[in-house]
């Protein structure tokens, strides 16, 4: 494959537009940030599961002095200056980890706890393959989610700077006078950007509603990633690791959640997947 890319540069998928229906992608993965060509790699995500949606319906207002905020936690902020926010409406929400599959992660571990067992007997009998280094990377990612208290939540916070809507996910568990240092979001279709929960696990957003709900896209498995890096992964110094179509972008779906994991979602995802193609292609060439 880096053979024939050699010799025909431009034949790497470059113009084509890849939906990967299955479990969201992880967008901070090094082989999905860019194309060959670069442009952003993932595009677009959209969730079908219902998983990462936070109700962000209740909106509070700062004090006379228009800095301390009060999030549903309890937790007490003071508005960092480079916050505009003209109509000091501040949509707040929360979400619970538990409330995000917590059953599907741990059945995800569980499978791939087995698949080392069985890589690692195999090796014994010296008939196993080397793990390539993006398998084990995703791998690490899935395993940190089993690790995370189950009780521990999210402060979300939404409002509009007079020009775009604007997201700050905040741990609950964080002291409240580093709330300037969390990073701030928008869609993200608009900037491509993200940010890390706990350090580790990814997160992008899509606002909706005028503000009143958020939609945290959320990885809960390696699988869609996975599926990602074949398809279309690059990496500019090591074209070795490259997917197929590393000059194609991509859009994830994510259908997996065990508390809604029927065939509707799925016909839904391809549904929007098409409609949206032509609309997305424009816009990012």
């Amino acid at each position: 494959m880096v053979e024939f890319l050699q010799r025909y540069p431009e034949y790497d998928g470059r113009g084509l537009l890849i939906a990967i229906i299955d479990g969201a992608i992880d967008v901070s993965l090094d082989g999905l940030q860019k194309t060959s060509t670069g442009l952003p790699k993932v595009i677009d995500c959209f969730d079908f599961s219902g998983a990462g949606d936070v109700d962000t319906s209740l909106i509070k207002k700062t004090g006379t002095d228009e800095t301390n905020l009060e999030l549903l936690s309890g937790k007490k902020i003071i508005i960092p200056q480079n916050w505009k926010n003209p109509s000091n409406e501040w949509h707040i929400g929360i979400k619970f980890w538990k409330e995000i599959n917590s059953q599907k992660l741990a059945d995800i571990n569980e499978s791939t706890d087995e698949k080392r067992e069985e890589e690692q007997s195999s090796e014994e009998e010296n008939k196993a393959e080397t793990i390539k280094p993006k398998e084990e990377e995703i791998f690490e990612k899935i395993n940190f989610f089993d690790a995370l208290p189950k009780n521990d939540i999210v402060d979300c916070i939404v409002w509009n700077d007079g020009k775009i809507w604007c997201t700050c996910i905040v741990p609950a568990a964080s002291a409240a006078e580093n709330i300037e240092n969390v990073k701030v979001l928008t869609n993200f279709r608009d900037k491509h950007e993200y940010c890390f929960i706990f350090d580790n696990i990814s997160c992008c957003a899509t606002i909706k509603n005028e503000g009143n709900l958020l939609e945290l896209f959320i990885p809960l498995s390696g699988h869609g990633s996975y599926v990602s890096q074949v398809a279309a992964a690059h990496y500019p110094s090591q074209p070795e690791k490259d997917g197929l179509a590393p000059g194609a972008q991509i859009i994830s779906m994510n259908v997996m959640n065990e508390c809604n994991n029927n065939e509707n979602i799925k016909e839904k995802a391809i549904e929007k997947a098409v409609k949206n193609l032509h609309c997305l292609t424009s816009k990012t060439m």
